[in-house]
């Protein structure tokens, strides 16, 4: 199960009030191309997606979005006790979602239609949730061409058959979902969970096997020998090259002496895993971050592969560095985000803005070639000449 494009309205911060993304492969797919996952004839999925903008582009909240759109497909709630309203701040007070589901041969178009509610203070504190008031499951033809399946989102139902509504379903069906779980729940499977890494700092969790978790960590930091358990609970002993004797630390004492790119090497290593496991999807945003550009081509690459990947798990990160797009093959993955002289957000499609594959992305991005890929030169300036001045105070 796979979701191929979808979209979402009425949010303050993007051009036009909308947010679309194709993940899908919307250009030709050589024979060797391993980069994506074949579904069925021409249709493939594209096992890497990128968002890549200078601060405050929106890659933040394009990641939230999609993680919103792989909830509400995969049936999972969409009101996330621990994103603390970022979700809900992105939209005033309502939203429709229209996405295109690949579902064991058969194509799927979901709408969902959302409210945004004040609850009870007795009930989440007086925070606002969603509330889903009405959906619709139209069956499309299952053979639709790239090209129809990039046309206008709400004028797809048009090529569908009515399948189901919300306020069809039984009151007990009902009640069972809440208001806040979509009725897709009945297609999903673990192949449409998503698990979003944020960009903060990551904390330490050992499983039993501690052989194996020093084995991961060397990956990340070829200092370490081994890690084993000791006579005290919460409590190992680490074997580090240059010393004779193992250091016995806590978990909070094992976070001071590792780098954080260690540590977050290894959590991420170990969601990575999961996601190759299930075919599901991965979201990481600022990807570079506290990673060396050789080990997030690596990430990358364990995407790109189909003996590493073979049940098309998908990775969709963002990031700042353009050098790392370079280590991705196809142009369709590609997005960069940018601030319009309005002010607002644009989603630009790499592949729809730059036609020839010769060309380098980072260097694409870095020249401004596209408008907003890089900060603004009175921006620039002004804080050339700030610094001139506060070195200069002195004279």
């Amino acid at each position: 199960m796979k979701l191929l494009r979808f979209s979402f309205d009425h949010l303050f911060m993007f051009e036009d009030g909308m947010f679309e993304l194709d993940l899908f492969a919307e250009d030709r797919v050589p024979a060797n191309d391993e980069s994506v996952f074949r579904l069925d004839g021409n249709l493939y999925a594209n096992n890497t997606i990128a968002f890549a903008g200078i601060n405050a582009s929106g890659k933040s909240m394009s990641l939230a979005l999609t993680d919103m759109a792989l909830d509400l497909v995969a049936g999972a709630i969409i009101n996330d006790p621990l994103d603390d309203g970022y979700r809900i701040n992105l939209f005033d007070d309502k939203t429709t979602f229209r996405g295109i589901i690949w579902v064991s041969g058969e194509l799927f178009l979901l709408e969902t239609y959302i409210t945004i509610k004040d609850t009870p203070l007795s009930v989440s504190k007086g925070r606002k949730t969603f509330s889903i008031v009405e959906e619709t499951i139209y069956k499309l033809p299952s053979k639709l061409t790239r090209k129809e399946l990039k046309a206008t989102l709400a004028d797809i139902p048009e090529k569908g058959a009515l399948v189901m509504t919300r306020s069809s379903e039984d009151k007990l069906t009902a009640k069972l979902l809440g208001d806040d779980r979509s009725i897709f729940l009945r297609y999903s499977d673990t192949s449409t969970l998503s698990v979003l890494l944020p960009a903060v700092e990551m904390h330490f969790s050992i499983s039993d096997n501690l052989e194996s978790a020093s084995d991961l960590m060397r990956v990340f930091d070829s200092s370490i020998k081994s890690m084993d358990k000791t006579d005290e609970s919460d409590t190992v002993a680490l074997s580090i090259e240059g010393r004779s004797e193992p250091l016995r630390l806590s978990l909070t004492q094992l976070e001071n002496v590792l780098s954080s790119g260690t540590i977050k090497g290894y959590a991420v290593a170990q969601f990575i895993l999961e996601a190759i496991r299930d075919g599901s999807y991965l979201l990481i945003d600022e990807i570079e971050n506290h990673l060396n550009k050789t080990l997030v081509q690596m990430i990358v690459e364990l995407f790109s592969n189909s003996e590493t990947n073979p049940h098309g798990a998908t990775l969709i990160f963002t990031t700042h560095y353009p050098e790392i797009l370079d280590c991705i093959h196809r142009k369709d993955c590609v997005y960069f985000l940018v601030r319009n002289e309005r002010g607002k957000i644009e989603v630009v499609k790499y592949s729809e803005r730059v036609g020839r594959i010769e060309n380098k992305k980072s260097e694409v991005f870095i020249s401004n070639f596209i408008k907003g890929t890089a900060p603004k030169y009175s921006v620039v300036s002004f804080f050339q000449e700030l610094a001139k001045s506060v070195a200069n105070d002195d004279e």
